[in-house]
């Protein structure tokens, strides 16, 4: 299972868009000081919490999906995006689509509230 995620700086409000097969691993790496393969968000205060993700069969839609989003540029429709499928799931948390086949957002919807990663189950099973 491969993800498109999201992650929020808890100290400016900033978000940052990402793909990865581990969710856990990716954002515990995004908050590791000392790890060099997220220098997006090395660049930006934190601590980021992931506050919302998509689950795609293959890597190749996960990247798809994360490439629509950035080009969206805009902080303001990545937090509509967050608040619709929050108000779509009316869950409270963390929001969680699993994608089926279609690029569209109709396939399979699934909400999951992950909370805090570390003291929940891995989504990776």
């Amino acid at each position: 299972m491969y993800y498109t995620y999201i992650v929020q700086s808890e100290t400016n409000g900033r978000f940052y868009v990402g793909s990865t097969d581990n969710l856990k691993r990716r954002v515990a790496q995004h908050n590791d000081p000392h790890y060099t393969g997220s220098k997006t968000t090395k660049r930006f205060e934190g601590p980021w919490k992931l506050v919302q993700f998509e689950s795609y069969p293959s890597r190749f839609r996960a990247v798809t999906r994360e490439r629509q989003i950035k080009a969206w540029k805009s902080r303001k429709a990545i937090a509509r995006l967050i608040k619709d499928q929050r108000a779509e799931s009316r869950h409270v948390g963390i929001n969680h689509r699993v994608r089926g086949s279609s690029p569209c957002w109709g396939a399979k919807k699934t909400s999951a509230g992950l909370g805090d990663l570390s003291s929940t189950q891995d989504p990776e099973g």
